[in-house]
């Protein structure tokens, strides 16, 4: 699956439910929070980016700040925000060592 681009819209859908994210224009603007207990939830952490408005403008309601923010908010449905940044984890199995699983061997 590739997650850079995908829209929040795509993202609930593959998740199975719906997701929660916090606003934007600040330093964890856009990070999904609660996934709902969907199909997605652990795989990954999430940041959302605002799309592209044209010329920087966009709604007025378009959420910021450090409010919990549903994907079903009409105005990012309307407008929905993309992935534009992921980590995954890797669950290390115990006593393996760490540079064998980065060199391969």
């Amino acid at each position: 699956m590739c997650w850079k681009g995908m829209t929040l819209t795509e993202l609930a859908a593959r998740n199975g439910e719906g997701i929660e994210f916090l606003g934007f224009d600040w330093d964890y603007g856009g990070h999904v929070v609660d996934w709902h207990g969907g199909m997605l939830r652990g795989a990954a952490s999430v940041t959302l980016c605002p799309p592209d408005f044209p010329k920087g403008g966009g709604p007025k309601a378009y959420p910021t700040g450090e409010p919990k923010i549903s994907s079903a908010l009409p105005v990012v449905v309307r407008y929905p925000p993309v992935v534009c940044a992921f980590d995954v984890g890797l669950h290390l199995p115990v006593g393996r060592p760490t540079a064998s699983l980065i060199s391969g061997r």
